[in-house]
């Protein structure tokens, strides 16, 4: 009887926590982005300043 609360309240837990992933992915992948973009600018001018 446990393994079945327990897979329910996994069904229940897994379905809002993809959702809930969801949208973390989205924001995580924009600051991925906005990281990116910022590692790859500040390694340009630190390229330029070390020559």
């Amino acid at each position: 009887i446990e393994e079945q609360i327990l897979s329910a309240t996994d069904l229940t837990s897994t379905s809002y926590d993809r959702r809930a992933t969801r949208t973390l992915l989205s924001r995580d992948l924009i600051n991925v982005k906005e990281f990116t973009k910022r590692m790859s600018a500040a390694n340009e001018s630190f390229n330029d300043t070390e020559l």
